[in-house]
């Protein structure tokens, strides 16, 4: 079988040369504003993809333009060639347009398992580069549709200026063991793992109307996702007295007992968090107890961490929690696997002080509950697109 029968273009053409550009050209800055309306005007996609639509706001890419330093000394690198994750979606989509907004060409392969998700939004993709003014792009942007075939990426990852790869340890590990020419670079965002911090007192304090709004965007950032999202937290980490901790546990499981009640819960993942759930008990030897506080809620409350926090891994409404006094005995468990602190907005600048004070491995971002989720032009440390631009000086 020849390679062009081996996958299935969805939109776009496949480069045939690609011609670098600048950063935040005025084309792609035109057709990320007609697919942006494209989006808000279909009404039957779902509301991640309406938090595409949001994020893709004129001010914030205007925002991104002019914190980028030295923009109009700048070029992409060419031809980025994109392996997203198959548990998230709508992250080819992100991936793609960071991309392209940094000048350069795309090649997103599109795996199977997200297919029937994407589809729609592929589907207006392909609408908007079919307009005539945007032939340009659509020469330089493929959308493919193709299952795990080394063949096929190494042929694209020998076309490729750059290789931008997200999943499991597993899947980078066998990916990058596929060579890239010489001059290539590789941004690889593999599986992390994420805390909630609370202060007990910051919690106590808040009005039951600002409780309920925080235990909303902590449910966005959990269970909108199945918890599946590398800054979905998994442990919460409780920081106060122990009287104000059990009080705020109280307020907090409570509340989101009621919240979760939304959730649409299959008996496929009721099966997959129960049995989860019995894995840790089981396996942790750590004593704790367990919480169930609904079919949509368990709580697995912990008197000491495991050596490796990010083994604690949640599903569906699977919660790890710990209290600590002080915020300092929690800081040695920290590694590399960790990425983002949700916690209260009030908190975040003497969070990211102490990070930085105590040189910690892990832990990249911290933001407040409901932004977890929120893609960012920095994301795992990574500026993207000063990365995938390059300087000319």
């Amino acid at each position: 079988m020849s390679i062009d029968n081996a996958y299935k273009l969805l939109a776009g053409h496949i480069p045939q040369k690609t011609i670098p550009a600048v950063p935040f050209s005025p084309i792609v800055q035109s057709f990320i504003a007609d697919f942006r309306t494209q989006l808000l005007k279909n009404p039957s996609l779902s509301p991640d993809w309406k938090s595409l639509a949001f994020w893709l706001r004129p001010q914030q890419i205007k925002k991104w333009q002019t914190n980028l330093q030295q923009p109009h000394y700048r070029l992409g690198r060419g031809l980025s060639f994109h392996i997203p994750p198959s548990n998230i979606p709508t992250v080819f989509a992100y991936s793609f347009l960071l991309s392209l907004l940094s000048g350069n060409g795309n090649i997103i392969r599109i795996s199977p398992r997200i297919y029937n998700h994407a589809q729609q939004v592929i589907a207006i993709l392909q609408t908007v580069l079919q307009q005539p003014q945007y032939a340009a792009l659509k020469q330089q942007n493929a959308f493919i549709l193709y299952d795990k075939d080394p063949t096929l990426t190494a042929y694209f990852s020998r076309l490729c200026d750059c290789r931008i790869l997200w999943g499991s340890d597993t899947t980078l590990t066998n990916i990058r063991q596929i060579p890239l020419p010489p001059h290539a670079i590789e941004l690889v965002f593999r599986d992390r793992s994420s805390i909630a911090i609370i202060y007990a007192q910051t919690l106590l304090q808040l009005s039951h109307e600002s409780q309920e709004t925080a235990i909303h965007h902590f449910y966005m950032d959990t269970y909108h996702v199945d918890q599946n999202g590398c800054a979905s937290p998994q442990i919460i980490i409780w920081v106060g007295t122990p009287q104000d901790c059990h009080q705020a546990k109280k307020i907090w499981w409570s509340l989101l007992a009621q919240k979760s009640s939304s959730y649409k819960l299959t008996s496929d993942k009721v099966t997959l968090k129960y049995n989860q759930l019995w894995k840790y008990a089981l396996s942790l030897n750590i004593p704790g107890s367990i919480s169930t506080y609904t079919n949509f809620l368990y709580v697995y409350t912990l008197s000491t961490l495991p050596q490796d926090i990010s083994t604690l891994r949640g599903i569906s409404g699977l919660f790890f929690e710990i209290e600590y006094e002080d915020i300092h005995e929690f800081w040695p468990h920290v590694n590399k696997k960790i990425q983002t602190v949700t916690t209260f907005a009030k908190d975040i600048i003497s969070l990211r002080r102490q990070v930085i004070e105590q040189q910690l491995a892990g832990i990249d971002r911290i933001v407040p509950f409901g932004q977890a989720l929120t893609m960012d032009i920095i994301w795992d440390g990574i500026h993207i697109i000063d990365t995938l631009s390059r300087y000319i000086h």
